[in-house]
């Protein structure tokens, strides 16, 4: 008596492939131009500019060079023009303010995120009376990356008014 077994199965060998796709390959349509950093993450103000130089053609504000905002705060006798006097230079003009905020401060900021300083005005807490000032923006920031000017007490973190720049 004789046993024969048989295995039967694929008669076709399946090669194994070596994949040479790029993710391009397997998602075309996948925008991978913007940058997305998780929202409970804090980016350093090098990180922030390092966005603004890197997303510098998305951001465009229009203002012009001779384009004024006024501002004003009753509370603290505060009232001032802000002129912008290049791409990267602003005068606070004819600026007042009595002095009376525990830590008092203004700067420019994007108004999708105005608790963000892009550009500090650098100001000693004191009165000032029809006073002005020209303030210089920090490297890699231009009139492109800011749209309006806060002014801030900073005992609380919000501040008491934005104004959108023009």
């Amino acid at each position: 008596m004789s046993i024969t077994i048989l295995l039967a199965g694929c008669g076709k060998k399946t090669p194994t492939q070596t994949s040479t796709a790029t993710p391009d390959d397997y998602f075309p349509d996948v925008d991978r131009s913007t940058i997305v950093s998780p929202s409970n993450r804090t980016l350093t103000s090098d990180q922030q500019n390092e966005q603004l130089v890197t997303n510098r053609e998305t951001i465009k504000t229009n203002l012009k060079i001779g384009g004024t905002t006024q501002i004003k705060i009753n509370r603290f006798g505060l009232t001032g023009l802000v002129r912008i006097v290049s791409a990267t230079s602003v005068n606070l003009e004819s600026f007042s303010y009595n002095g009376k905020c525990p830590a008092f401060g203004i700067y420019l900021t994007r108004s999708n995120n105005t608790t963000s300083v892009l550009v500090p005005f650098n100001m000693t807490n004191r009165a000032y009376i029809n006073e002005g000032l020209k303030v210089n923006f920090p490297s890699n920031v231009t009139i492109n990356d800011v749209d309006s000017v806060a002014v801030i007490c900073e005992d609380t973190k919000e501040p008491m008014t934005v104004e959108r720049l023009s």
